[in-house]
């Protein structure tokens, strides 16, 4: 939780800014952010493969709900910017 504080709290103080390339320039930060979204995608997975096994009318539930809203609010307010840093993130 503290991770997601301090990212919060740069983006409210660098709006210019995106938080991964202030990471990019610090090592141990940028090694921090890789783990913590790494983990939270294996742990996201994994909760997906587990409802897929155990719930699977719920898993497409969520992946209907999922999909109807973003067609109501496409992801317009994700610039070409954001998308390279996500890109160089996974990289790593």
């Amino acid at each position: 939780m503290h991770f997601i504080r301090d990212v919060t709290l740069f983006n409210e103080q660098n709006l210019d800014k995106l938080f991964i390339d202030e990471a990019k320039s610090k090592p141990e930060l940028l090694k921090k952010t890789s783990r913590v979204v790494r983990n939270g995608i294996i742990k996201f997975m994994d909760y997906m493969i587990e409802l897929k096994q155990n719930n699977p009318a719920l898993l497409d539930n969520l992946l209907s709900d999922y999909e109807i809203s973003s067609s109501i609010h496409p992801a317009e307010h994700i610039s070409d910017k954001h998308l390279v840093s996500c890109i160089s993130l996974e990289a790593h």
